[in-house]
Parts: structure tokens; C-alpha cells; sequence
């Protein structure tokens, strides 16, 4: 095998300001990553509680303590809503209807709480059912707003 030499000349200045770039490209990315990941999430619920429309007088085709509810107004449907924090890269997902929670986790509900309304979850279980890592999960959304950022400082 013959020898060879390779000689590498940096610029490190460029090279300081282009590390310095990314952590800010890291941040900015980060957080909007944070804001697709929550509209991901909130896309999945909506389509959850789109299965079972019927009109009021309909019963819910889904059976109880399976869910999720029916749609019927599509008020708790409309209702998901994506909050931004304070905390930078946090975003809150959750329903804003009333009787939200009712329809997650169950309860007596009604006048003198004489009704009992069984659990048809809908949050909880679609976001257990989430894919992490696969092709198109929620993990592939931050890598790529990740490698966004890395391909912005870098690039010359």
C-alpha cells in the first residue's frame, strides 16, 4: 500500500459561528417541531372521534369502556385545541368541551348525578397507540426539523 498525505485547512471562525448557528437553528426548530408533533397528535384524536357520526337520535355504535364516543355535533370533535406554554418546546393538546373528560374516563353525570355515562376513551388511547419511532411517527417529525436546523448552520 502506498502512502499518502491528506492535508484539511478549517476556517474556525466559520467553523465557531456555524456550531453557534445551530444551537439557535436547534432551538427554533425544536419548537416548531414541538407545534407539528402536537398538530400530528391533535389529527389523530379528530380522526378517532370521526368514526361513529349518527344523528342524535342514533345510539353510539361503539361499545362502552372501548369508545370513543360517537359524532353526532361534532362539538368534542372541534374542541381539540393545541396550546402553545410558556415553557419553550412544550405545547399542551387536550378538549375543550365540558364534558370531555366525562366521555374519556366516565361518570355520573345529569341531574343529581342520577346517569350513569360509561367511558368511551379517546385521548388517552390514541396517543398509547402512537407510533414513536416507525416511519412517520413523532419521532421522525423532530429529526427532520432537527436536520433542518443542522443543514442551515452548515450550509456556506
Amino acid at each position: 500500500m502506498s502512502g499518502f498525505e491528506v492535508n484539511i485547512s478549517m476556517d474556525i471562525e466559520r467553523f465557531e459561528a456555524a456550531i453557534t448557528d445551530w444551537g439557535k437553528q436547534s432551538r427554533l426548530e425544536g419548537h416548531l417541531a414541538s407545534l407539528d408533533a402536537a398538530e400530528f397528535i391533535k389529527e389523530l384524536v379528530q380522526a378517532k372521534l370521526a368514526l361513529f357520526p349518527h344523528p342524535r337520535s342514533e345510539p353510539t355504535e361503539t361499545a362502552p369502556f372501548v369508545g370513543p364516543p360517537g359524532l353526532i355535533t361534532s362539538h368534542l370533535h372541534d374542541s381539540v385545541t393545541i396550546e402553545r406554554t410558556a415553557l419553550v418546546d412544550f405545547v399542551k393538546v387536550y378538549p375543550t368541551a365540558v364534558y370531555s373528560r366525562i366521555q374519556e374516563i366516565g361518570g355520573w353525570a345529569g341531574t343529581d348525578r342520577m346517569t350513569f355515562i360509561p367511558p368511551r376513551p379517546y385521548f388517552l388511547n390514541t396517543v398509547k397507540e402512537l407510533d414513536t419511532s416507525g416511519p412517520g411517527g413523532i419521532e421522525h417529525i423532530y429529526y427532520d426539523h432537527w436536520r433542518t436546523a443542522m443543514i442551515r448552520a452548515v450550509a456556506f
